[in-house]
């Protein structure tokens, strides 16, 4: 089988892209009266949508609002300093306005953006935001629009969003999306697969672990769309494909930064496999690997800088080919070149490490930089398919 060259224009752009206007239905809709957070007479705040930041709200004047960035229970009592923030306001009065964003202990990560009620998702301007010396208050100053304003780190997509995205996808491919249990909270957990189930090669890939990580899950979208355009084109298609587009719908609609509803950072359950998410996925990998060899398995985050991590690539008998032929592909086609860290941290249950030492294949976790720009996302996405069949043709071609 042979990779189809021919990829989409990347067509997603009008899909997935930051200013997409599908994701206008995160806004919150106007239902009767709503109790704001907090309020002045001249500006409103609100939390009451799926992805808003975990706030409290202290009004210090008419027209200056410091919300703190309260972070989800964490049963180590510590937390990836990933300080997530959303909310909307509406203003009343014809005076700028100040949001403090209060981080406490925590410094300043994301770089704040705003959705207006047409959908659109902008980063906003420098001008208009000062951070702290210390970096850990951020402030934004808005301008006399009356109209409902999402600001964010990042873009939203709620649970809801994901699933229908994933819906469309696999109904435009003849791809199976299908249930696999229940979040902690009752949100379905789902996996998108393509694909003979009699297949001998399989193609594990996943992302959302982390709620804030928009970079790395947007990413994991432009090579899902990718992948199911190469496989539903494909004359005589060699392996089957597992895809998990939201390890943690509990997280991505409470606004946690970090971990599910029951404190855990999902991947680090990978060993134990305590929470419902990750048995549930386990389950599905488990099954689907009867009687095939897992040709790659991927993981896709975001933290501050591109990069990529995997196991050493020689040393015993996991098979590293697709690590390899990725930082090939990667190092021909990006510029600058992510950075790839080579170790295996057997006490850390990562999926990357469960992949090793479960099935023995050289798992890689790909990290997109928080503001990476959408070409290399883009360029991540295609030579992460490229790779999968370049892999798949070797293996199906060795005696």
């Amino acid at each position: 089988m042979k990779f189809p060259m021919r990829m989409r224009d990347f067509g997603l752009a009008s899909f997935f892209i930051l200013v997409s206007g599908c994701a206008h239905g995160n806004l919150p809709v106007e239902t009767g009266e709503r109790a704001p957070l907090c309020a002045s007479s001249s500006v409103r705040v609100f939390t009451d949508f799926p992805g808003a930041g975990q706030h409290s709200c202290t009004v210090i004047s008419e027209r200056e609002i410091v919300l703190a960035t309260d972070h989800e229970h964490d049963r180590n009592d510590a937390i990836n300093p990933s300080p997530w923030y959303a909310f909307s306001v509406i203003e009343t009065g014809d005076m700028p306005v100040t949001l403090r964003i209060d981080y406490a202990d925590y410094e300043h990560r994301y770089t704040p953006k705003s959705q207006s009620l047409n959908g659109e998702w902008v980063a906003i301007s420098p001008e208009f935001t000062t951070l702290s010396e210390d970096e850990h208050q951020f402030s934004i100053s808005l301008g006399d629009a009356t109209e409902e304003t999402v600001i964010a780190g990042q873009p939203i997509l709620s649970s809801q969003a994901i699933f229908d995205r994933y819906q469309a996808l696999a109904d435009t491919y003849g791809a199976d999306l299908h249930m696999l249990g229940q979040s902690r909270e009752g949100r379905p957990l789902y996996a998108l697969t393509y694909g003979l189930p009699t297949s001998d090669q399989l193609v594990i890939a996943m992302t959302r672990q982390h709620p804030p990580e928009f970079s790395g899950a947007q990413t994991f979208d432009y090579f899902a769309e990718d992948m199911l355009q190469a496989v539903a084109a494909a004359d005589d298609l060699n392996f089957r494909l597992v895809m998990f587009p939201n390890a943690n719908p509990d997280g991505i609609d409470n606004g946690h930064w970090r971990n599910n509803t029951g404190g855990w950072d999902l991947n680090r359950n990978w060993f134990e496999a305590s929470e419902p998410e990750i048995a549930a996925i386990q389950d599905q990998i488990n099954t689907e690997a009867e009687g095939k060899g897992i040709i790659a398995f991927m993981d896709f985050h975001s933290t501050w800088d591109t990069l990529v991590y995997t196991h050493p690539f020689e040393g015993d008998e996991t098979d590293m080919r697709l690590p390899s032929e990725l930082r090939d592909l990667m190092n021909a086609s990006i510029n600058p070149q992510p950075e790839w860290i080579v170790g295996h941290q057997i006490i850390n249950g990562t999926s990357k490490n469960w992949a090793k030492l479960e099935h023995q294949t050289g798992g890689i976790t790909i990290e997109l930089a928080d503001d990476a720009p959408d070409q290399v996302r883009r360029q991540i996405a295609a030579s992460s398919v490229e790779a999968v069949f370049n892999i798949a043709d070797q293996t199906s071609s060795s005696p």
